[in-house]
């Protein structure tokens, strides 16, 4: 049975993307105007961007940097056999939570022994790729959909649970007081609002996605390490 080809997008395509969503939702319009295109974030399709994710959950993005740079200095590589021997107290030198190391080591036991095959996911549909990262432990669905987005370069992504990419939308879309200080997390009703205004961006939640990324990362000054 022949496969349909996963919809990707280049850096050529984002901006036309980019433009297709501005032409059916005016602030990403603004969003154009003010700060320009995103730029096309891209990461190898590789067991070490599947680490550096595990490393950035929860944390910021620069806290995630230092730990994966110590990490790669410590290691060498960031590859599932370097994973695989490396001493519980190298991971913990280099700022790696006992959690986040064991997340690391069944990631390199999944690629070691075969269960999971990063190779295949370039040509497998997103939800089989989803289900794929989904059963090793330590991957959940923001960092599937990262991958995906990051690594695969899919059109139709939206991981609802980030929260810059929540709190993004909540600012662009005026949906809370401008007011950081009286910001508070969105309320059910609200995030029913932004999964119905955020399906309407289908098959370019990705590009919707970057778009609000880098309007926050604008507008919070924050170095990006792509």
């Amino acid at each position: 049975m022949n496969r349909t080809k996963p919809r990707t997008f280049t850096s050529r395509t984002l901006k036309r993307y980019c433009r297709d969503l501005a032409a059916i939702e005016p602030v990403f319009g603004q969003i154009i105007d003010r700060d320009g295109y995103p730029p096309m974030w891209r990461r190898d399709p590789s067991f070490e961007t599947l680490a550096r994710i595990i490393l950035e959950q929860q944390v910021s993005l620069a806290s995630a940097q230092t730990t994966f740079t110590r990490l790669t200095q410590q290691l060498g590589s960031i590859t599932a056999k370097s994973i695989q021997f490396a001493r519980d107290e190298v991971l913990r030198g280099c700022g790696v939570s006992r959690q986040k190391a064991r997340y690391l080591r069944e990631l390199a036991a999944a690629v070691q022994g075969k269960t999971l095959v990063l190779e295949e996911l370039p040509r497998m549909a997103d939800d089989e790729v989803r289900e794929s990262l989904t059963a090793v432990i330590g991957i959940g669905h923001w960092s599937a959909s990262v991958y995906l987005m990051l690594a695969l370069n899919r059109t139709d992504l939206f991981p609802l649970g980030d929260v810059a990419l929540i709190n993004s939308m909540l600012h662009e879309f005026a949906l809370q007081p401008t007011s950081e200080t009286k910001r508070t997390p969105p309320t059910p009703l609200e995030v029913a609002e932004l999964e119905a205004r955020v399906q309407r961006w289908s098959p370019n939640r990705t590009i919707a996605a970057y778009m609000l990324w880098h309007a926050y990362i604008q507008r919070k000054g924050i170095a990006v390490f792509a």
